[in-house]
């Protein structure tokens, strides 16, 4: 963020879907819903930050952001939960990881 913030991307976009766990890995509560990311998007610079928890919002600020200069944040609050048909890596992650590194 700080980057982006830094930066001067007009185009820069940033949305943030969030649901407040670690829905993947078993649904595990994380400090998402006690951050204030909007503060921490501020103070790395980006020039507008919105919020949503519904649709309507959704919309509202959905347009807000298409019109902001950026960098500009949308964090959109979501339900926990996900799809039963959601696709799952099949290799292990440490062999993903280790995939990643050799490329770096």
């Amino acid at each position: 963020m700080t980057v982006a913030g830094t930066c001067d991307l007009a185009n820069f976009k940033h949305i943030i879907f969030n649901n407040g766990v670690h829905d993947s890995v078993g649904g595990q509560t994380t400090r998402g819903f006690q951050v204030d990311l909007r503060a921490i998007a501020t103070a790395a610079n980006y020039r507008g930050t919105f919020y949503a928890d519904n649709k309507e919002q959704l919309r509202k600020q959905m347009t807000k952001l298409i019109q902001a200069r950026g960098p500009a944040l949308l964090e959109i609050r979501v339900k926990a939960g996900s799809r039963e048909d959601l696709g799952r890596p099949e290799e292990a992650m440490t062999d993903i990881k280790k995939r990643f590194m050799s490329q770096l």
